[in-house]
């Protein structure tokens, strides 16, 4: 008797409701498909988590945002203090990593959306 690939419905039921998203798996569609995308959908997700980080690293001034449990507590009475060189030049080594990353990934997704096969084996 010949083993199925799925489970009884009651032992996976998650695994039925998830079939039909993965009905053409295997299939690519010729030429770019939904590499850019996939890009800009990267390059967003690259932009907030450079916003998120130079908030935390102060590089960013926001009034009333501070990076720290204490100042959540206490009401800022002082203006905060200038940016330091050390911070800027922090930000921007990993604003580079994050880019070089960002291009890592595009560039992935560039060479597999070419290379595979455009038909089912």
């Amino acid at each position: 008797m010949p083993l199925s690939k799925f489970q009884p419905k009651r032992i996976a039921p998650i695994q039925y409701l998830l079939r039909q998203l993965n009905s053409d798996a295997g299939l690519v569609v010729p030429g770019w498909g939904t590499a850019p995308l996939m890009a800009a959908l990267i390059l967003l997700f690259f932009f907030f988590l450079l916003l998120i980080l130079q908030i935390f690293n102060e590089t960013i001034l926001l009034d009333a945002v501070k990076p720290d449990w204490a100042a959540l507590a206490t009401v800022p009475v002082e203006p905060p203090p200038p940016a330091n060189q050390n911070y800027v030049s922090t930000a921007i080594g990993v604003f580079l990593g994050l880019l070089a990353f960002t291009v890592a990934c595009i560039a992935f997704i560039a060479y597999g959306a070419r290379t595979y096969p455009t038909d089912k084996a």
